[in-house]
């Protein structure tokens, strides 16, 4: 089979290179899925660069998530699952023709989303899930505040928070991304001019119960000062710095909570256990197709793996993008 090998030391995107590799070897509770389409992710980029270390029993292939049909199951896997079309969040190994993933972690794809769609859904949605409703108790009526709503898990967070009956606020830099995030549903879009204006601009959205944030350093700060008492603090990334300074006054005054977390370094059972509550609470959306909805701007050939890497740092990707390979002239 191919997968996609990192050359050099995975600075550039030019480093990412097709070749050839052996077929996955499965154990018991796994399946093998002939790749339709993969999903590309930030997360994807930092391990390309060496900056994401890997959880034990990762796949070192690039790949989060990947839609296509099982064509091999491992012992004791139900025989029913021969055949079928499913998306999957996966320990690393997406990159490929072929990918073993856990049975837990198998997804049926969402009544009319195409193979295509499907491939983008399972990291992000997976992600916001944990975070807005597990970790931060995303509940009807909240106010949540969403820094990057034009991103895969920004534009997710924006649709899980409208359907599950929450205000949605959001910030994005520039028109065209700001027009996105609205598009995605949020009540309130600000123009995040890089100089912390937006705080001033959120007032009239008053103050919000949950922030998820990807940008971390000195946000963090500004983030809690518009948190409601009781308020809640996500962070899952710290695109602007992995330290921050904390009003500790503030925190204890209004009762705040501070949390955050990484969804790659889970146990297998963890995620089999969150994957089936997530589609317990999100799939009747997800079948309607209209609050959440695909958010697919790219479909990038597979020989265009570089040139996909590339747009995603250059900032050139509003929602997701996915790699279409051969086995995706069948779609289902």
């Amino acid at each position: 089979m191919r997968s996609v090998y990192v050359l050099n030391q995975g600075q550039s995107a030019e480093d990412l290179s097709w070749g050839e590799s052996e077929e996955p070897i499965l154990n018991a509770g796994e399946v093998l899925i002939k790749t339709a389409y993969f999903g590309i992710n930030r997360p994807d980029i930092l391990q390309r660069r060496g900056l994401y270390p890997l959880p034990l029993g990762a796949s070192p292939v690039l790949g989060l998530e990947v839609s296509g049909h099982i064509t091999k199951l491992g012992g004791g896997v139900d025989a029913q699952w021969l055949g079928r079309p499913v998306m999957a969040l996966c320990h690393g190994g997406a990159y490929a023709g072929l990918v073993k993933v856990d049975v837990g972690h198998l997804m049926p794809i969402p009544d009319g989303w195409s193979l295509a769609e499907a491939a983008s859904l399972p990291e992000a949605m997976v992600t916001v899930y944990a975070n807005l409703v597990e970790d931060g108790g995303l509940k009807a009526g909240d106010k949540v505040l969403v820094h990057g709503g034009n991103s895969g898990i920004g534009s997710m967070a924006i649709m899980v928070s409208k359907a599950l009956g929450a205000q949605c606020a959001s910030t994005a830099r520039g028109a065209i991304k700001c027009d996105f995030a609205t598009k995605c549903g949020a009540d309130l879009v600000i123009n995040n001019e890089g100089d912390f204006g937006w705080t001033k601009k959120l007032s009239s959205f008053g103050p919000v119960d949950i922030v998820l944030d990807m940008l971390g350093g000195d946000y963090v700060a500004h983030n809690l000062m518009n948190l409601a008492p009781l308020g809640r603090h996500i962070s899952i990334a710290f695109q602007s710095g992995a330290q921050a300074q904390l009003p500790l006054g503030l925190i204890m005054a209004r009762r705040l909570k501070i949390t955050g977390s990484l969804l790659r370094p889970r146990s297998s059972d963890e995620k089999s256990d969150l994957i089936e509550r997530a589609m317990r609470v999100l799939k009747p959306y997800l079948d309607a197709k209209t609050i959440i909805r695909p958010v697919v701007q790219q479909i990038y050939e597979a020989n265009d793996i570089v040139k996909s890497h590339q747009d995603l740092e250059d900032g050139l990707i509003m929602g997701k993008a996915v790699i279409k390979l051969a086995s995706a002239e069948k779609d289902w």
